[in-house]
């Protein structure tokens, strides 16, 4: 497969993923995988289709490996957090999520996962203090006033 060919496919699988045609999205990722094991985007997309399928553990790994490729890549990042937290992990779910709300402090997404990671283990101040960051953005996020 050349570069481009591999450039149409995966925008063809984001295509599909978005239409929601998952297993048709899921196969086309995993042929540019196994052309190019070092696609990030297909390895993350793929990880996001086994997470939602309940394959949390595959998911875990595809999300690491597009992460470990591009490490600043917030999406990747809030990505890995989720499977890490659904997975029980809260340690490096917490590490994943404050490491994407240094780079976005702003995020509540990565702040309400940090947040419920830090409820989950127990440290409640810290939990607190970051649910209160969601709330000075978005002062009527229903997830942090829960």
């Amino acid at each position: 497969m050349s570069d481009r060919d591999e450039a149409q496919k995966l925008q063809l699988a984001f295509s599909l993923h978005r239409s929601q045609k998952f297993s048709e999205a899921a196969k086309l990722y995993r042929q540019i995988i196994k052309w190019n094991p070092r696609n990030p985007h297909a390895l993350a997309s793929l990880g996001v289709i086994e997470g939602a399928n309940g394959n949390l553990i595959e998911a875990g790994h595809l999300v690491s490996r597009a992460l470990s490729l591009q490490p600043t890549n917030l999406q990747f990042i809030e990505n890995h957090a989720t499977v890490q937290y659904r997975l029980g992990n809260y340690t490096a779910a917490l590490e994943s999520a404050l490491k994407g709300c240094s780079i976005d402090k702003a995020s509540k997404s990565l702040l309400h996962l940090s947040a419920s990671s830090l409820f989950k283990l127990g440290r409640w101040q810290e939990s607190l203090l970051q649910f209160d960051k969601i709330l000075a953005l978005e002062p009527n996020h229903m997830a942090a006033l829960n």
